[in-house]
């Protein structure tokens, strides 16, 4: 949780630091500023639960599932709107540094996407743990010919 909200901080900075200096692609400050909002209401929730947990507040604590679950929706819409966004207007421009007054931002942008994918993948392997249950059935049993051979071509050489 602490890389998520060292992660949320640092795209919050950068965001708002170069919010207007990217005039085609303007959106992609936002883009930087919302996912690291985002990404650090899960840490905030934690340090809640954890100062929080007392008996009287259990029930509160449980209330706040709804408000992770709506973080994880939102982030989902925003890593795709952003991914679109980003991946079209920097795959139509030849030079990265035409996009923005600052050179490396729009390699940032595309490192940051990297790396929200790789961590929707990583909690998607660590934290959504779904086993299947394999049902019993019975076992095959050995193939046996038909009682007539009549589906071969040839099935008078095979009797004796």
């Amino acid at each position: 949780m602490l890389f998520l909200a060292i992660y949320g901080i640092i795209k919050i900075i950068i965001g708002s630091v170069y919010l207007m200096s990217c005039p085609e692609i303007f959106l992609m400050p936002f883009y930087l500023l919302f996912g690291g909002v985002i990404s650090l209401i899960p840490p905030i929730l934690m340090l809640y639960r954890i100062f929080h947990s007392d008996e009287k507040s259990e029930k509160s604590v449980e209330g706040l599932w709804w408000i992770l679950e709506k973080v994880f929706y939102a982030s989902v819409v925003i890593i795709f709107a952003g991914t679109i966004y980003i991946l079209v207007i920097i795959s139509r421009t030849r030079y990265l540094d035409r996009l923005c007054y600052v050179s490396w931002l729009p390699a940032f942008a595309i490192f940051v996407l990297v790396l929200d994918w790789v961590s929707y993948a990583v909690f998607f392997r660590y934290f959504c743990n779904i086993e299947y249950k394999e049902e019993e059935q019975d076992p095959i049993p050995p193939y046996t010919w038909p009682p007539h051979h009549r589906h071969l071509r040839f099935h008078h050489r095979f009797q004796s």
